[in-house]
């Protein structure tokens, strides 16, 4: 049906649907923080997407001189850096020495880091990297090809309680204590 004017007209046996939202109404509770919105995500969906975790800890890692992943490449080897991320992986695969190695794979938001963790270091912090899932890592740099860098770890932080200690007792306290 077409009417004079050139647009259609609905049939009367017609549905239509009025999809819009209604309005929302205040609940008189203040609004989720950026922390807080991110906290829901990663519990109901398993992910950050509002931010990466590392952008709560930016000033913080900016004061430490913290690495980002993309940069990592303008690094000479033998470096020492200082890198963060959240965990996407640990493994500790069979190796041929028989010596067990852990490899601990972080994403930052610019990319990802792998971190090796060899039978000298790993003691100290094996069980800080099973139980948690933010990291400040001190590892040397080892290149792995033309465009590929790995890290040979020396120390580890859990981020979270280093940010703490760094707002209360300055830069000496976040990863000497």
């Amino acid at each position: 049906h077409e009417s004079t004017s050139g647009k259609k007209k609905r049939a009367p046996s017609q549905l239509t649907l009025d999809l819009a939202p209604s309005e929302l109404v205040a609940s008189g509770l203040p609004d989720l923080t950026s922390s807080e919105v991110v906290a829901n995500e990663l519990d109901i969906l398993g992910m950050d997407i509002s931010h990466h975790m590392l952008e709560f800890y930016a000033d913080f890692l900016n004061h430490l001189g913290a690495i980002k992943s993309s940069d990592l490449i303008k690094e000479r080897a033998g470096s020492s850096v200082l890198v963060a991320g959240v965990k996407v992986a640990l493994q500790t695969p069979p190796v041929r020495s028989g010596r067990r190695v852990m490899f601990l794979t972080l994403d930052d938001g610019y990319g990802c880091n792998d971190v090796t963790f060899f039978e000298d270091v790993q003691n100290s912090y094996a069980g800080l990297l099973r139980s948690s899932s933010l990291f400040l890592i001190r590892g040397v740099i080892r290149r792995t090809g033309p465009r590929g860098i790995s890290l040979r770890a020396t120390a580890a932080w859990e981020l979270v309680g280093s940010y703490e200690k760094w707002r209360n007792l300055g830069i000496h306290g976040a990863i000497n204590g």
